[in-house]
Formats: C-alpha cells, structure tokens, sequence
C-alpha cells in the first residue's frame, strides 16, 4: 500500500522518497489548478481572485475529501476518461461554475 500524505505536514512528508510520486502528481494539480483559476479570470468567466488563494483552498477541500472517503477510487471512478488533459477537464466545469458565483 502506498502511504498518502494528508496531514498539516504533507509538504515536509511529501520530500519523503517513497513519496515522490505523490509529491509529483500534487504539484501538478497545483498548477493545473492555478492555470485553470488564471484562464477563468482572463476569459472573464471568473471574477478577479487570487489564484493561489483559490488554489489553496481547493486543495483543503481535496483534502478533507480524502479524509473522510479515504485516498483510494471507489469501483465506479475506477475507468474514468484519460487523455492528456483529463485532470483539467474533471476538475474544470464545477470549479468555473462554483467560482463564477465567488
């Protein structure tokens, strides 16, 4: 089983070896979602806020989510649509949605 870092001190335990690849996927989704956050503003789908906040905050949800539900997919997400920009996409409609209203 591969740990998951999820506590206050996720960014110390993350530069942990054997969790390189976690702290590789982490730092990508912040970039995805900051860049997401940017796109948002400058299309004017989003209001003017601060991406990094906003990236923050998003992760603290993602991580209270994987405290209560835990870090594995549940059977029904285990085939979800892969591509080069799916991660983005997941995460893309309900964030412009939800932050429009901000």
């Amino acid at each position: 089983m591969v740990p998951v870092a999820t506590s206050a001190s996720s960014p110390d335990v993350l530069e942990l070896p054997e969790l390189t690849a976690q702290a590789t996927r982490r730092t990508e989704m912040h970039r995805l979602t900051v860049t997401l956050v940017e796109q948002g503003i400058a299309s004017r789908e989003l209001h003017p806020i601060d991406p990094g906040f906003t990236r923050h905050a998003i992760t603290g949800l993602l991580l209270e989510v994987v405290r209560e539900r835990g870090a594995s997919p549940s059977p029904a997400r285990r085939h979800a649509p892969c591509g080069a920009n799916s991660s983005e996409r997941a995460v893309a409609r309900p964030l412009r949605a939800d932050l429009a209203r901000v």
